[in-house]
């Protein structure tokens, strides 16, 4: 029986073995090890953990679990303050050091420093790493040594820099302490909302490590070459799918990012691999969403541009209901609003289309969409989320020009012209033609009759007239400007 004391291995949004640098370092010594989790649905900023991600969450720890047990050793489940359950557990197990990966949320940094600062009061000595993104944002400096606010040359240093690369290397027997202590059940944590919404997140996703990097697999050897086209595409499938995963730490950005080099000519002067850049630019930013969040943590609510805070917003309690819904009238945007609501995921093209709904034809702020898809998606990443709100508004660093405003109609012929998105996910919708499908209010009445389709009643007229908000959206984002050169 070893009597070594033991090491703390503090599991947080790094739930994998491979490339998992404090877990790596603990084995490391040759010390025994105790890998544990904490459940803090209270830790800021994730004080409200969606639906969507708590059913991620349950799996995830499930076989982060049973990967665990591979190599003889467990995981460890705890409930509460993390500050409190640390401080017992050492006292109970005598451990003298914990290892841990370090979050970028200004809230959750506070929340890890006091506890280290706990802890080594206690003389437990504290490790912690980056896991979590590409680059230590302290560290990722534009050339007057302030942080970045426009993506592009943000884009152009990340492809400079040279990454960290972790060994897969994993021992296979984990040396354990020689008693283990309590661990409480998951099930108890209730994270599960319902049996059918289970089912249908599961018949859709495969959370974990193994999940994760079976999909990196099938995308660069297949889909990526067919990414520069078909990402636009709802309908085609060729994205990687890996953001949920990336989210929870069940495969790094950093990995991502070292397979992709190895695998095509990313980067290279000549002959680049254009589906490889495009998805590597994607990488990028979420690493600037995390790079500015770090920097300007107020972005997580408020807008970096000021005028914003003075936005004539609207309240509309009944158009949000429909747009959340997914009863808008306009195909695309419900197609979408339906996707998320059964699998916890929208298409990127199609995140674009139902947050330019809310926030320029609906008149709606932009944080209602945030904490909409933040209660919903299972890749709801704060950083990621707030960015892209913020960009589609016009309102963030590096946003969309105000007068972008997409017309749903337009983007639904554009990129989903023979609907087969859109019939997927509006089964009311299936019979009508193309023709006549992402606009169906303009289809003759012997055309909606055939189809089934009665407007009203089995699918709604559209709750607004998109060129009209248009409009209105406009004339207000002038009027926003004008008041500030007045």
């Amino acid at each position: 029986m070893n009597q070594l004391a033991p090491s703390i291995v503090w599991f947080r949004q790094d739930l994998r073995v491979k490339d998992n640098p404090a877990l790596r370092e603990a084995l490391e010594t040759g010390m025994p090890i105790i890998p544990i989790y904490i459940w803090n649905p209270r830790e800021k900023p994730r004080e409200k953990i969606g639906k969507a991600s708590r059913w991620w969450l349950h799996h995830s720890l499930t076989r982060l679990d049973k990967k665990i047990s591979t190599y003889g050793s467990r995981l460890i489940l705890r409930s509460g303050n993390p500050r409190v359950t640390l401080q017992k557990l050492v006292r109970a197990t005598g451990a003298k050091v914990i290892y841990w990966n370090r979050s970028y949320e200004q809230e959750t940094i506070r929340l890890l420093s006091q506890i280290q600062k706990c802890l080594e009061a206690e003389n437990i000595q504290v490790k912690t790493y980056n896991s979590q993104i590409l680059f230590e944002p302290s560290c990722f400096l534009n050339k007057k040594h302030t942080p970045y606010k426009i993506f592009t040359p943000f884009w152009k240093e990340c492809q400079n820099r040279t990454l960290r690369f972790t060994s897969n290397t994993v021992l296979a027997k984990w040396p354990t302490p020689s008693l283990w202590p309590v661990t409480e059940d998951l099930k108890d944590w209730k994270l599960l909302s319902s049996e059918v919404y289970d089912s249908a997140l599961q018949s859709a996703w495969n959370p974990g490590e193994q999940g994760a990097h079976k999909l990196l697999k099938i995308f660069l050897n297949g889909n990526l070459a067919s990414y520069e086209f078909g990402r636009n595409h709802p309908s085609s499938s060729v994205t990687s799918r890996l953001s949920p995963h990336l989210h929870f730490g069940e495969i790094s950005p950093s990995y991502i990012w070292n397979c992709m080099r190895r695998k095509t000519n990313a980067f290279s002067n000549k002959n680049s691999d254009q589906g490889a850049l495009s998805f590597l630019r994607q990488i990028a930013w979420r690493e600037f969403a995390y790079h500015l969040l770090f920097h300007f943590p107020h972005l997580k609510s408020q807008p970096m541009k000021h005028d914003f805070l003075h936005f004539p917003w609207e309240k509309n309690p009944l158009g949000l209901q429909a747009w959340q819904q997914g009863k808008t009238g306009y195909p695309l945007v419900d197609a979408g609003m339906r996707e998320l609501i059964s699998n916890g995921w929208i298409h990127n093209r199609i995140r674009l289309v139902v947050a330019s709904f809310l926030v320029k034809d609906l008149l709606l702020p932009w944080q209602v969409g945030a904490n909409w898809f933040g209660e919903n998606l299972v890749d709801a990443d704060q950083a990621n989320n707030t960015l892209g709100w913020q960009w589609i508004t016009g309102c963030g660093p590096d946003p969309s020009p105000y007068f972008r405003i997409f017309n749903p109609v337009a983007q639904s012929m554009r990129f989903d012209p023979e609907g087969y998105y859109i019939r997927r996910w509006i089964p009311e919708l299936r019979k009508i033609p193309t023709r006549w499908l992402h606009q169906p209010w303009k289809a003759p009445n012997p055309i909606l009759q055939k189809s089934g389709v009665e407007l009203g009643l089995n699918y709604p007229y559209p709750i607004i007239d998109h060129a009209r908000c248009r409009q209105k959206a406009l004339d207000a984002f002038r009027t926003m400007k004008l008041q500030r050169l007045a």
